[in-house]
């Protein structure tokens, strides 16, 4: 029954009458109305029964909700990019992973083409790249570098040849493929602002056709001698060679110790120097053990390596084992300038990061992802590697170990050739010919000696202090997050206004649970690997935690230009750019003073028993924020010498700052620090300190840059102790 008649009839039958038809016109009405709805709807409903009627109705129903459907998928994607792709793209370039980003703006801009915006996006964050391959038809990958899962996800850029294809504009590793030959992998440095496309072109070499376990790098004329090594602008011409891919490992020397390595004489063809005197053959392979006697690695007992550690590289063989071990397999070890070359030096921000660098031993070859522009792996950390060049009667170690800090990426290391260091290892080279005696010749440091140096008079040395000064204003300060989980120390991330533009500056702040306040403090600059990683290193803490830990607070500033204040710079790249550098320097400057301010508005800090501890460049610029800053009282100069002469520019060198300090500093050296010698750069800036000779103490210990033990954190808690006074707790004896 239609519900139309029901409720017709429904109102005949109302209990009320005033509720029922008024009379039987109005009745007939409705009914004659409900008559010819019902006669309409049968003819409508009979014709889409016909073909004719009803195909073209479906077809015009599915259109209406086709359009309906992409309408609203269309929107529904606008909507998804302008609310979610923008912002994902903004946070993935701030985490360094613009592969990931890529991604997410070409997707975009599938649904807002035209929008300024994304335009913004690409222009400041992709870059043009050319590629070509010998045979073409090759698969060209690209990945985020600082994806260092092991299933990183490779993006696929097309078949090549490529003609201009947007790439991230960063260091960015690919991978090419090719069914028959052998995959290359690398890195390309990419920079954005670019005219046009870089072009990069690349031989496939059939499978099989390489030697096992060899990268081939191709011919170069590059700039060499970078840095710290001497003659900074001598251009070599380099030959295409052959270099490992990974750093020889401890299953790859055993071969060498199984098949007599050691009783062969034929292997060593260098004659053995130790402390200046000519040592018998005898003698050296006496030398050349084990930890039980057997011939091998320092690092190996009972003639073989560590278990389960068969891919890690071998580690505590002297210059003479690993060329010994080199002409066994019938290669070399690599020239400073060829290594070198390998590393791709000029962009090794990203491959700081993904390398074992203050590391607890070395790793897996190869598991760290560490990746130079031809595909060599582990060249930055894990072992330092042997190189064949002199330096005076050392011999080059390259790349930095597993123990040391970032920057012996690119801070040349020499060591005795008879040195038997556990992070000493190597990997081998092959050339088509004999390098040239340029290229295998002796290759001095450049020694930094400032001695009979002068430091700037008075009246230039206040001009150099007139422009540190920095306006105090308003700090608004807050404190963004506290964290009470360390049984020694709670921990506070602090932020308060710089004195610069319209910047904050951010902090670490770690307060001492085995003390009670007013709690002394000491305020913390890192080395220079602060300037190359994005990160604090984790590794890190271990060499500043004993402050906390002894009962003094320990403040850990983010300094403009380092970890995630940083520009884009490197420590390298900054050290070619004396303007940039004087600003950055000058920033540190205020970035301290108002640590220092900020730290006088807290009551659980006493404001008159404030420290300084540097380490490494942060010693070396010590003396200039010790002069700057007498509410430091005291001074803890870890592992500082003078920079070279002319560097840096002079308002902002140290030495200028040294004979202006009065506080009481404790400097601290190795006797082999290959950075700052102890003759020419260490001892220069410890005379040259202003304060007393009563006050100030120098101490040498064995070991090169950087070394860190018992003696000499017993050394820091002790003359602190002894110039701020003990801490306010009895428990810290309990800690002790």
């Amino acid at each position: 029954t239609p519900a139309d008649l029901r409720r017709i009839v429904g109102r005949c039958l109302e209990k009320d009458p005033d509720a029922r038809y008024a009379s039987a016109t109005e009745l007939w009405k409705d009914l004659a109305d409900l008559k010819s709805r019902l006669a309409r709807r049968r003819i409508f409903t009979s014709s889409l029964r016909k073909p004719r009627f009803a195909i073209p109705a479906v077809f015009v129903l599915a259109a209406v909700v086709t359009v309906i459907g992409l309408l609203w998928v269309r929107n529904s994607r606008i909507h998804w990019a302008r609310t979610v792709a923008l912002p994902e793209i903004g946070r993935l370039t701030r985490e360094q992973r613009p592969c990931a980003a890529l991604r997410l703006i070409q997707q975009a801009e599938r649904y807002l083409p035209g929008d300024q915006e994304l335009e913004r996006f690409r222009q400041r964050f992709t870059a043009r790249l050319t590629v070509r391959t010998d045979p073409p038809g090759a698969d060209f990958f690209v990945r985020d570098y600082l994806d260092v899962s092991e299933h990183a996800e490779w993006m696929h850029m097309g078949r090549t040849p490529l003609e201009s294809v947007a790439v991230p504009a960063s260091l960015v590793p690919h991978r090419i493929t090719k069914t028959g030959f052998e995959t290359l992998e690398g890195t390309i440095g990419m920079r954005e602002g670019l005219r046009g496309a870089e072009v990069r072109e690349f031989t496939l070499a059939l499978e099989g056709t390489s030697p096992p376990g060899m990268i081939r790098l191709p011919a170069q004329a590059p700039n060499m001698v970078t840095l710290v090594l001497a003659h900074p602008t001598r251009i070599l011409k380099l030959d295409a060679f052959w270099l490992d891919k990974y750093e020889v490992t401890n299953r790859q020397f055993m071969k060498f110790v199984d098949q007599g390595g050691y009783e062969k004489r034929e292997y060593w063809k260098h004659p053995f120097i130790k402390d200046g005197r000519v040592v018998t053959w005898d003698e050296a392979m006496a030398g050349f053990v084990d930890a039980t006697g057997r011939p091998g690695p320092a690092t190996w007992t009972s003639g073989t390596y560590p278990k389960d550690q068969g891919d890690f590289p071998v580690g505590g063989v002297s210059w003479h084992e690993a060329a010994a071990y080199a002409e066994f397999e019938g290669k070399s070890l690599p020239t400073v300038h060829h290594w070198r070359s390998a590393a791709g030096l000029g962009t090794h921000a990203g491959i700081l990061q993904v390398s074992n660098y203050f590391g607890n031993g070395p790793a897996r070859v190869g598991s760290h992802r560490g990746l130079s522009p031809h595909g060599n792996y582990d060249m930055a950390g894990n072992v330092r590697e042997w190189c064949w060049n002199r330096a005076g009667e050392e011999r080059y170690a390259l790349g930095g170990a597993w123990s040391d800090p970032s920057y012996t990426f690119y801070c040349p290391e020499t060591r005795p050739p008879m040195d038997r260091s556990p992070g000493n290892g190597f990997r081998c080279a092959r050339y088509d010919s004999p390098p040239s005696g340029q290229l295998t010749g002796p290759v001095p440091l450049l020694i930094r000696d400032r001695r009979g140096d002068k430091p700037a008079i008075n009246s230039v040395f206040e001009v150099y202090r007139a422009i540190h000064q920095y306006d105090r204003g308003d700090l608004k300060p807050a404190i963004e997050m506290r964290d009470d989980s360390h049984p020694d120390w709670r921990l506070e991330k602090v932020s308060f206004q710089a004195a610069y533009a319209d910047e904050r500056v951010n902090a670490l702040l770690y307060l001492p649970k085995h003390a009670s306040p007013p709690y002394q403090i000491v305020v913390y600059f890192p080395g220079a690997y602060c300037l190359d990683v994005r990160t604090r290193p984790p590794a890190e803490l271990p060499r500043i935690e004993h402050i906390p830990r002894y009962g003094r607070a320990l403040m850990y500033p983010t300094y403009k230009g380092t970890f995630d204040r940083s520009f884009g710079g490197t420590f390298e790249a900054l050290r070619r750019q004396p303007n940039v550098w004087r600003e950055m320097a000058l920033q540190w400057a205020s970035d301290l003073g108002r640590s220092l301010d900020y730290l006088e508005t807290r009551a659980d800090i006493d404001a008159g028993g404030m420290a300084y501890l540097g380490n490494s460049m942060g010693a070396v610029e010590g003396p200039r924020f010790m002069a700057l800053n007498p509410r430091l009282r005291v001074g803890i100069l870890l592992y500082a010498g003078c920079w070279e002469r002319g560097w840096p520019p002079s308002a902002v060198d140290p030495f200028h700052f040294a004979p202006r300090v009065k506080a009481p500093i404790l400097m601290v050296n190795g006797k082999d620090d290959f950075i700052f010698p102890l003759a020419t750069s260490q001892r220069p800036l410890f005379q040259l300190l202003g304060t007393p000779e009563n006050n100030k103490r120098h101490l040498v210990v064995d070991g090169g840059h950087a070394p860190l033990d018992e003696e000499i954190i017993l050394e820091m808690l002790g003359w602190l102790d002894r110039h701020l006074g003990p801490v306010n707790s009895l428990r810290r004896e309990v800690a002790r």
